[in-house]
C-alpha cells in the first residue's frame, strides 16, 4: 500500500508492505511510473482530487464539508472543474470554475492544480480499482463520504503539538 501527497519536490510516498511490518518514506517526481505499480499487489492512495466535475460540485466533497462542520470544513479543498486546470492565473481559473460550476475557487486550489491536473492525466477507468482519492480526514467510497480513521499496524506514529505536521521514520530520499 502507498500514500500519497504532493509536496515542492513532486510527491512524497509512504509505501508499507502487504503486513504492514516495513514503512518506507520517499520523494519521487515520477507519478506516472508509481501509478503504473497499482494493481492487485500495490492499492495507491492519494491526497488529489480525482475525477473532477463537468458542471457541478461533486457530491463527496459537499458531503464531507457538512460532515466536518464549520471548525473542520476548510480542510476539503473542492475539486476544481475540469476546464479551469490548465488556467495560467488565478483570476482565469476562478472565471472558468464559475462559469461550469456557478462556485469560486479558493487560492489553496488553485496553487495545487498542477498536481491536480497530472493526477488527472494519468489516470484510467482501469486505474481507478488501485488508486483511491483519499483525505487525511475523510476517504471517498463512490458518491458516499465516510469518517477514516486509520493508523499503521504496529507503528501508531502521533503528532505532538510541537513536532511538524510530518514526522519521518527514516529520511526521505528521492527515487
Amino acid at each position: 500500500m502507498c500514500g500519497v501527497d504532493g509536496c515542492p519536490g513532486g510527491w512524497v510516498v509512504a509505501e508499507a508492505d502487504a503486513n504492514m511490518e516495513s514503512l518506507a518514506f520517499y520523494v519521487t517526481n515520477n507519478l506516472q511510473t508509481l501509478f503504473d505499480r497499482a494493481g492487485p499487489e500495490l492499492l495507491v492512495t492519494i491526497d488529489i482530487p480525482i475525477g473532477l466535475p463537468e458542471r457541478e460540485p461533486r457530491a463527496c466533497d459537499i458531503a464531507a464539508r457538512l460532515e466536518l462542520g464549520r471548525t473542520r470544513r476548510s480542510s476539503v479543498f473542492p475539486a476544481p472543474a475540469r476546464h479551469a486546470i490548465n488556467a495560467s492565473t488565478f483570476e482565469e481559473a476562478q472565471a472558468l470554475n464559475r462559469e461550469a460550476l456557478d462556485v469560486g475557487m479558493t487560492i489553496q486550489t488553485y496553487c495545487i492544480m498542477r498536481k491536480i491536473a497530472e493526477v488527472d492525466r494519468f489516470m484510467t477507468p482501469q486505474r481507478q480499482h488501485y488508486i483511491r482519492e483519499v483525505q487525511r480526514i475523510i476517504r471517498r467510497t463512490g458518491d458516499d463520504c465516510r469518517w477514516s480513521w486509520t493508523c499503521v499496524q504496529r507503528r501508531q506514529l502521533r503528532r505532538l503539538p510541537s513536532e511538524p505536521r510530518c514526522r519521518r521514520a527514516e529520511p526521505v530520499r528521492r527515487r
